[in-house]
């Protein structure tokens, strides 16, 4: 049986891993991304939920910037909104 060391999943192939490695609470500040002076202009820390690569999408859904980094201090909301952002609903119109 193998057991759990603690240590963040291996990145490949271009996908970012969600964190998995402790909990996040709603209060902590987790920096998603920041701003850099090359041709990237931005890079992700690998810290985001999985599938979020938009910038915008971040921000829409809660995330701010601090100078050059874009945080969150609600990590837990953002990944329950990523991982819903796909699902069909009705919407009621009374």
């Amino acid at each position: 049986m193998e057991r759990d060391n603690g240590a963040r999943p291996e990145r490949g192939g271009g996908r970012r891993a969600r964190r998995v490695d402790r909990e996040v609470t709603a209060v902590e500040r987790v920096v998603l991304g920041r701003r850099e002076n090359s041709m990237v202009r931005f890079r992700w820390t690998g810290d985001e939920p999985k599938d979020l690569n938009d910038v915008e999408l971040a921000e829409e859904m809660g995330a701010v910037w601090e100078g050059d980094e874009l945080v969150t201090y609600d990590l837990p909301s953002l990944v329950w909104q990523m991982d819903h952002l796909g699902d069909d609903y009705m919407i009621d119109e009374d």
